[in-house]
């Protein structure tokens, strides 16, 4: 994650135009991201580069300064730059409880990503390879989310 460029397109067959990123120009025309990168090689879409969005995840970190909230919205990469923490601090002031991350965006990524796969947690009995994959692929992207 981090920045994606949005272009100006313009097919040289119909002379259609879109302004967007490419995989919104495949979501509009109905082909794969991989056709509209096949097009623009071979000249059939000329794509001009018109700027650039972030799609990073944002999430608000609250740090307690003198007994006042001081609220940041970002990435955490950019949050410990504001607070003028290393990562290891930052990482330690999380844990510790000094630094409350709201986690609403975490918990939202974390049920879109695995509805279909509810968490489980077995304890009395023994569990198969298949259950245990299963597990730790969710904890897996429990951590992703949380960025950890």
């Amino acid at each position: 994650m981090g920045k994606i460029k949005i272009f100006d397109f313009i097919d040289t067959k119909t002379g259609e135009k879109f302004s967007g990123t490419k995989m919104e120009l495949a979501a509009h025309a109905g082909i794969s991201n991989s056709t509209v990168c096949a097009r623009i090689k071979t000249g059939r879409l000329v794509a001009t580069e018109i700027g650039t969005i972030d799609n990073s995840p944002k999430l608000i970190f609250t740090r307690i300064v003198n007994g006042k909230p001081d609220v940041f919205v970002g990435t955490k990469m950019a949050a410990a730059k504001y607070y003028g923490l290393t990562d290891w601090g930052f990482r330690r002031g999380i844990e510790k409880g000094e630094i409350i991350v709201d986690d609403s965006a975490i918990v939202h990524n974390n049920n879109n990503n695995n509805k279909k796969d509810p968490l489980y947690f077995i304890t009395n009995r023994k569990s198969d390879p298949e259950t245990k994959r299963k597990l730790t692929k969710r904890m897996y992207g429990v951590i992703y989310a949380m960025g950890i």
